[in-house]
This record gives C-alpha cells, structure tokens and sequence, in this order.
C-alpha cells in the first residue's frame, strides 16, 4: 500500500479547515481534487480516509465530510446581526439590530463577532453573495488580503463596503474587489477605516 506523504496530509486538512471556516460548509471531493492539484478523486479518499483514522474529521452517514471534532466542542459565542454592509461602490451601512447568532467559538475564536447582510456582487469570486451574512471579526486593523469592512471618510460623510484589503508601498490602500467587472479603489490612508475583518459566511437556500 502506497505511503502517503504526512505535508500532504496536513495540506488537505488545513485547506478543509479553511473552507469550512470561510463557506460555512465541507468541500466537495473535486473541489479538494483540484485545490490540491490531485490527479484523480481516489487519492482525495485515501487522504480524506487517513485523517477519519486520526480522528481529525468525521463523515456523515452520506460521506460528506462534517466538522473536525476539535471544532465541535460546544463552547459558542453570540454575534448580533446588525444590518447590512455594500458588496459594490461605498454606501452608508444600515446599523439596526435585526437579531443574533449562537456561533461555535472554536470555529470562528473568540473574539468580538458581529454579522453583516451582504449586499450586492462586488465579492462574488470570494463565494461572498448577495443575501449572505458575514461574519465579522471586530478589529481596526488588517493584513494584507484580508476581506475587510472598511469605513471610507469622504467630505464629512462615512460610507462602508466590503472588500479585499492591500496597503500598497506608495502608502496608498487598495480596496479590492472579487469581481472580474470592476476596477480596484485607491485611497490615502486616513480616509479609511477598518471596522472588522470577514471570517466566514453563512447562506441559507431557503427563503
């Protein structure tokens, strides 16, 4: 029986954490096939199958893949829901609490955690639609890359939208969007502002 190499193993692993982490769901198997450059769906099984047998993963009763058990334990954090946040140009955020959410702490930390609506298509490519609620990690700073909320000062005004964040060496910030339709927004550093950073998505198909 063919060893499997343990960096690979690990590889697959965190990539599944991640996308649970930032869909709010398992990945398919072709989805793992091709993030992880596999030439076929039996060597996903065979990887998927040696973390089930470490006790990293389960599988439910149709084979998908369910949470990792250390991301189970129960320990939750509440995160109100409160309004929605532009996906497109600059908009003033709506900021009335509509409700909250049990979410688990060992998934999505600790910390501070609010939940924006999600309006319009500007994150698409990022699997942020229109309707969905982001979940926010409240903090004023970001890395680069990071899906921010962003506050942008202009002439009195503050108006929020969501993208992906870059301080370029100009001293510039490069507000990005995930949409091959629209252009990236330059502005100087005091007009903007990060109210929090987007750590997972949640989507319901019913209506």
């Amino acid at each position: 029986m063919q060893r499997l190499d343990e960096q690979k193993i690990e590889d697959v692993r965190k990539f599944i954490e991640d996308y649970q982490r930032n869909n709010g769901m398992s990945p398919p198997y072709r989805v793992i096939m091709k993030a992880m450059r596999f030439n076929n769906l039996a060597a996903v099984f065979r990887h998927v199958k040696a973390l089930e047998a470490r006790g990293v993963i389960q599988k439910t009763n149709m084979g998908k893949i369910d949470l990792p058990f250390q991301l189970n334990t129960g320990r939750t954090v509440i995160a109100p829901l409160v309004g929605t946040v532009p996906c497109g140009e600059p908009q003033v955020a709506l900021e009335e609490i509509e409700g909250s959410f049990a979410l688990p702490a060992d998934f999505f930390g600790g910390n501070d955690k609010i939940m924006l609506r999600a309006k319009g298509d500007s994150m698409k490519n990022a699997g942020i639609c229109h309707g969905d609620m982001l979940i926010i990690e409240s903090r004023p700073t970001a890395e680069n890359g990071e899906i921010v909320i962003a506050m942008i000062d202009d002439f009195d005004q503050s108006e929020a939208t969501t993208k992906r964040y870059f301080k370029e060496k100009n001293g510039k910030i490069r507000l990005h969007p995930e949409n091959e339709t629209m252009e990236d927004m330059y502005y100087d550093c005091d007009q903007v502002r990060i109210c929090g950073v987007v750590v997972g998505v949640m989507r319901s198909y019913y209506k």
